[in-house]
């Protein structure tokens, strides 16, 4: 492989001296603006000062950098080159090794750099001693936990401090018991003392409520109107008797012949009867007659704002046809008219009751108090626009129609 030559240095341009008699005229002929040599100078305006300003512009250092040129090695450096290569790669100062930043361990002993020998030295067992150890760190405190403890842990406590008392009040069994309080029985008051005694105890003793009072109780099943179910046709009435303090929600649970998963709804009239209420709360007489029926049927009854009334399972009106006396073959075949009966201006539902035209107005006034749970109440009178009717007289006789609404007097509401 041929070596390659060194190149030649570029010749610098040589710098003439002229005469000071021709700066005159250089200045003159700088002045002077040259003669075109392009035809299209003609056409462009130039600035008359333009060849003066590019001769004083000075020459632009060349963009291009310093080439290095690869040495054949028969030549030395020239000291241009090495100048040159000091000022583009500067040296540096190489960082130190690692091991000149650690200090120095005072366990380690002084060894003697004079002594080649690599035997292992025996240290003294006092040569530790005078080194004084780092302070341990302190242990870091827990913090309290501001969750109460749970409630069983309390009462193991408590159980095992009650324990503990009785074992230690046991232990001793000669120790002297504490002496008895006299009785109160014994002592023996003055006449005036004792009936002020008597009185005091007589009046903070709780009162003992008895009440004996009890209801016959009707409870008619109503099945559903639209979609009843099989097991519904089995179902009549249940009937009870119960106190008047009985529950609604222990006399449900006495409802037989119902499936498991079928919770009866009671209902008197136009009101559902919940599992806290009692039939004294009705003020009813001595009877008293409400539906049972499932949760589907109340809701059905419930949207369409129905009235239940007890003619559905049993006719009030029916059990007083015999009890009049005054019917006979001819008033079996009249057919009945319905009265609506109302205690009062504010009752926005009236009762209706059916009747024969026949029937007196004693026996529409029992059907009317029979069917709202008021049996047995004494001074009640029907009237129209104000006036008593007659106990004696009929319906016929007093012009009712069906359909006609007839105030009950005698019933505050």
């Amino acid at each position: 492989m041929s070596a390659r030559p060194r190149p030649k240095p570029r010749p610098k341009p040589k710098v003439t001296s002229e005469p000071s008699t021709s700066a005159n005229s250089l200045e003159s002929s700088r002045t002077k603006s040259p003669a075109p040599t392009n035809d299209d100078d003609l056409f462009i305006r130039h600035d008359p000062n333009r060849l003066l300003y590019n001769q004083k512009k000075t020459r632009e250092k060349s963009p291009l950098r310093d080439v290095k040129y690869f040495d054949n090695g028969d030549s030395d450096e020239s000291p241009d080159s090495k100048r040159r290569k000091k000022e583009i790669a500067p040296k540096r100062a190489k960082p130190l090794p690692s091991w000149t930043f650690q200090t120095r361990d005072p366990t380690v002993a002084n060894v003697d750099t004079d002594d080649d020998s690599s035997e292992p030295e025996i240290l003294e067992d006092d040569a530790f001693k005078s080194v004084p150890s780092a302070p341990l760190p302190k242990p870091k405190l827990r913090e309290r936990s501001i969750t109460p403890p749970p409630q069983d842990i309390r009462y193991q406590v408590g159980n095992q401090v009650h324990e503990l008392l009785h074992n230690l009040y046991d232990m001793d069994d000669d120790r002297e018991l504490s002496p008895e309080m006299e009785s109160q029985d014994a002592i023996q008051l003055l006449p005036e003392l004792a009936a002020i005694q008597k009185n005091a105890r007589a009046s903070s003793a709780a009162p003992e409520f008895d009440d004996t009072r009890t209801v016959d109780l009707h409870i008619k099943w109503i099945a559903h109107p639209m979609h009843p179910e099989p097991w519904e046709s089995s179902l009549s009435h249940w009937d009870f008797n119960v106190s008047l303090r009985k529950p609604f929600g222990e006399i449900r649970r006495m409802l037989t012949g119902l499936p498991m998963t079928v919770q009866p709804i009671l209902r008197w009239r136009s009101q559902r009867l919940f599992d806290g209420g009692t039939p004294a709360s009705l003020l009813v007489g001595s009877k008293l007659d409400i539906q049972a029926m499932t949760k589907a049927t109340n809701e059905h009854f419930e949207e369409r704002h129905q009235i239940l009334s007890s003619a559905q399972g049993s006719d009030v009106a029916d059990d007083h046809e015999g009890a009049s006396g005054s019917q006979d073959d001819s008033s079996a075949v009249a057919e009945k008219i319905t009265l609506r009966l109302r205690t009062g201006p504010k009752d926005t539902r009236p009762t209706t009751v059916k009747v024969f035209p026949d029937a007196t107005i004693q026996t529409v006034i029992d059907a009317f108090l029979s069917k709202t749970g008021r049996a047995g109440m004494q001074g009640v009178s029907l009237q129209i626009d104000g006036d008593d009717l007659e106990m004696d007289s009929t319906v016929a006789d007093a012009d009712l129609e069906d359909g006609d609404l007839v105030e009950v007097a005698g019933i505050e509401e």
